[in-house]
């Protein structure tokens, strides 16, 4: 009976350690997906802040140009939209940089 016991005792044993090696693998592949998932996040806050930004500048280009006179209006957007395409090239000089920087 103690013949059969220790082979019990040696099938579990395997099986245990399989387990302890499922499970660091599972661990590990759930602490990757949170990384993803921060990114994504990070992704996503970064593409909502942008879009907030560029709806402000419309905003300002609006209530500028309803605090001159209308025959100023024309030339106030255009100053405005000069301004965001002066900056476009900039801006995205930086973003790549610091993607390249963080890669």
């Amino acid at each position: 009976m103690s013949v059969i016991n220790a082979a019990a005792i040696a099938t579990n044993a395997a099986g245990i350690a399989t387990n302890v090696e499922t499970i660091t693998a599972i661990q590990t592949d759930i602490a990757q997906m949170k990384a993803d998932y921060n990114e994504s996040l990070d992704t996503l806050w970064m593409l909502l802040a942008t879009m907030l930004v560029f709806f402000m500048h419309a905003g300002f280009s609006l209530l500028e140009s309803g605090s001159v006179r209308f025959k100023n209006t024309q030339n106030i957007l255009a100053k405005k939209l000069d301004s965001r395409l002066c900056w476009l090239p900039v801006l995205v000089f930086r973003w790549v940089r610091l993607c390249i920087r963080s890669s």
